[in-house]
């Protein structure tokens, strides 16, 4: 499933109407975007904003993340007066860069096609054309009976 998700990417909606906060506050799509010191502009690929329960969520953290924190619960993130302080601090928390380097490996494995189970089947692959065993008589590593997968 999460293999799906991570092919999908997160949803990020940029032509409507976001609802306002009793203050008037709203997200928008400049959201989707953080301003860097020297000017430059570069996009928060993993903002996901959902229209259903009009907040947002962090797309990485949701999906590769244990931690309990607002943009990875159920409601999401939908505090919108704090949003630029709360977005800058969580882009440069430790366990979202943790994630988004996750997130980021598993996607480019996905689009090269080359993902930890393809090396696998190319292993197993190899071992039978050869008439290989995976295992050996002994369990211990380093071994010389440990067989071909325990290495």
């Amino acid at each position: 499933m999460r293999q799906i998700l991570v092919e999908r990417g997160p949803s990020q909606v940029m032509e409507m109407n976001f609802s306002a906060d009793n203050k008037g506050k709203k997200f928008t799509p400049a959201n989707y975007r953080r301003k860097l010191t020297n000017g430059e502009e570069i996009q928060r690929e993993w903002l996901a904003y959902s229209i259903r329960q009009n907040s947002i969520f962090c797309y990485c953290c949701k999906l590769f993340s244990n931690e309990k924190i607002s943009v990875t619960s159920a409601s999401g993130f939908l505090n919108w007066r704090n949003m630029s302080g709360f977005l800058s601090h969580h882009e440069k928390s430790p366990v979202h860069i943790k994630v988004f380097h996750s997130w980021w490996e598993l996607s480019q494995q996905l689009f090269s096609g080359k993902t930890a189970d393809e090396e696998h089947q190319s292993m197993v692959q190899f071992l039978e054309t050869q008439g290989l065993t995976f295992r050996g008589t002994t369990e211990n590593l380093f071994k010389k009976d440990n067989g071909n997968l325990s290495t």
